[in-house]
Parts: structure tokens; sequence; C-alpha cells
């Protein structure tokens, strides 16, 4: 168990939780990528077609306590210009 950072009920609180460890970040991505995959919740995520759309669409799936994560995520898409790595939109959008 190691010491994490949640928002419960209206405060930052310090919890223990599991963390899991990777031999690389390959192996970390992999499982990521997989817990999504096959997790119910979510499946609507990947409707969406751009990064901006995946972060809020995950954050209302329930993925993390902080209230301000998919904001926090969009932030960092933006100053990073990352939406110029998105799949283009059919229709010329």
């Amino acid at each position: 168990m190691i010491q994490t950072r949640e928002w419960l009920k209206g405060q930052w609180v310090v919890v223990p939780a599991k963390w899991r460890c990777y031999q690389n970040w390959l192996e970390c991505l992999e499982d990521h990528a997989e817990f999504f995959k096959h997790n119910p919740r979510y499946a609507g995520c990947f409707q969406e077609a751009t990064g901006e759309g995946w972060a809020r669409a995950v954050a209302a799936a329930g993925y993390a306590t902080d209230p301000e994560y998919a904001e926090k995520v969009v932030g960092v898409i933006r100053s990073h210009n990352l939406g110029q790595y998105d799949e283009p939109q059919k229709g010329g959008a």
C-alpha cells in the first residue's frame, strides 16, 4: 500500500491504496489500456474521437476522485497542442 490523495466528501484526504508495479513503460501502458477496454464503466468513452472528449468522458464515468480531473487533463492537452494528434473527424469537420 502507498499513500495517495483522494477527493472524498468535499475535501482532500490521504488514504492507502494498492498500486501496480511494471517492468517498463510499455507494460504499464498496455495494462492501462486493458483496464479501460475490459471495464464496462468506460465503454462509452470509446465513442469519443478526441483527447479532450476522452478526458471528460472518463471523468464522468468516475475514473478519478478529483472533481477537476477532466479540466486538468484538457489543460495539458491544450498547453502542449496535443489535439493535433487527434484523428480528423469524418465529414470534414
